[in-house]
């Protein structure tokens, strides 16, 4: 028999965490939440970069969230971030790609994936503006890009 390949391990992210890793600086809902945030940064920082699929709902960080409901969150405001950074970015839930964190964190599809894979967007000021509104995190991610 033929030795079967084991497909690369990917990593599930609601499409506002694109952003939230970008400035993110050791402040989390919880110890465990930064260690997971700590994992993904890692993972996406390696030589390799991390295979990532963008989903709708709960995610691999949510998981350690203390807001996290299993497969929902006790507030409505990260779907909404979700959907604004959709609406900006070009991205649609499910799409697969690889993620290497580092100059211009730019996403590159890996073979098997769309050729049309949006780069994820460097986070900016204007950026923040338009995605992030009313998030309890906006005036530290401003203060980051200051």
């Amino acid at each position: 028999m033929a030795a079967r390949s084991e497909a690369p391990p990917v990593l599930n992210l609601r499409a506002h965490h694109l952003l939230c890793i970008q400035n993110y600086r050791g402040h989390g809902y919880s110890f465990s939440f930064d260690e997971k945030m700590r994992e993904v940064i890692a993972a996406l920082q390696s030589d390799s970069g991390e295979t990532v699929r963008l989903i709708e709902g709960t995610d691999d960080l949510c998981a350690v969230c203390p807001h996290s409901r299993g497969s929902s969150c006790e507030s409505v405001t990260p779907s909404l971030f979700d959907s604004r950074v959709f609406a900006h970015t070009g991205f649609v839930p499910g799409e697969t790609f690889v993620w290497k964190l580092g100059k211009g964190t730019s996403a590159q599809p890996s073979a098997g994936f769309p050729e049309h894979t949006p780069e994820v967007p460097v986070m900016t000021k204007s950026l923040l503006k338009k995605c992030c509104c009313g998030c309890s995190w906006m005036d530290l991610c401003m203060e980051i890009l200051s």
